[in-house]
């Protein structure tokens, strides 16, 4: 009796010994198994990040960002040369518009007086009397120097007897107006401004007899007089400017074809000004 229970007790034993190993053997083989299904699910993982980097639409998104630097940097170089060439044509329009102004300016006309007969100016012989009395007239035009034509809008001036070639302080708006209003044409001198007609300005002068002497001698001494033409005409040309010329012309004469005319005063006398207008 005590045999078979020493054996019935061994063989317990022994069965659980079995299914104590067979256990660690089951659950050493069920990690193994989950550590292998681990590093494939692992690897699997990494293969598909890996072929998801270079998918059609990482692709794409990859050129689309390449064409757009691209595009970026073509627009930029293209604002420049095109700044460059506004920068030229812009050059290039203020210099055709220089020249083009130049040219106008070049052709604009320029009037200047011109007194076209000294002959009654004044006597050329010594008066029996100490005083005389005379009519100083002196016909006049105006030459143009410029290209093209100026027709005169108003022409104001007189006749001045001046001493030591000091000119009387005059205001040119309040001259007397002389009626003469033609069309100068360009380029034209005295002898063709003549044909038009001339303008007139005239002064009654007393002088005594040693005044006229000093007036006809060759040279001047002592205080010494002269005629002067001042005045001021107004002119259109056909460029929609109005020009205003001052004058002031020094006269004599000191025979019958001894005779002078020569322009004095400075600017405040000889003057030209211009302003844009439309004429008609």
């Amino acid at each position: 009796m005590i045999s078979v229970l020493l054996i019935g007790s061994s063989y317990s034993q022994g069965v659980k010994h079995d299914v104590s190993l067979i256990a660690r053997k089951s659950e050493s083989s069920y990690k193994g198994e989950t550590k292998t299904n681990g590093k494939q699910e692992s690897t699997v993982a990494r293969a598909h990040e890996e072929s998801s980097k270079w998918d059609p639409i990482t692709w794409f998104t990859l050129v689309l960002a390449i064409a757009n630097v691209l595009l970026w940097w073509t627009t930029r170089h293209l604002v420049r040369e095109a700044q460059v060439a506004s920068g030229i044509a812009k050059q290039s329009a203020d210099a055709a518009k220089e020249s083009a102004d130049a040219a106008v300016i070049a052709s604009m006309p320029i009037l200047s007086p011109f007194v076209v007969n000294l002959a009654r100016l004044h006597p050329l012989g010594l008066p029996p009397a100490p005083e005389i009395t005379f009519t100083a007239h002196v016909p006049f035009v105006f030459e143009n120097f410029g290209k093209t034509p100026g027709h005169i809008r108003e022409v104001r001036a007189d006749l001045f007897l001046c001493e030591l070639d000091t000119f009387p302080s005059v205001d040119f708006d309040k001259l007397t107006h002389r009626e003469y209003e033609p069309i100068v044409p360009g380029d034209s001198r005295y002898q063709t401004a003549a044909l038009m007609g001339v303008a007139e300005c005239e002064n009654r002068v007393t002088m005594t007899r040693a005044e006229l002497e000093e007036l006809l001698a060759e040279a001047a001494t002592g205080k010494y007089r002269r005629f002067a033409l001042i005045g001021q005409v107004i002119y259109d040309d056909f460029f929609q400017t109005r020009h205003t010329r001052r004058f002031c012309v020094k006269l004599r004469r000191m025979g019958v074809d001894n005779m002078f005319q020569l322009v004095r005063g400075g600017p405040t006398y000889n003057r030209i000004t211009r302003a844009t207008t439309k004429v008609g």
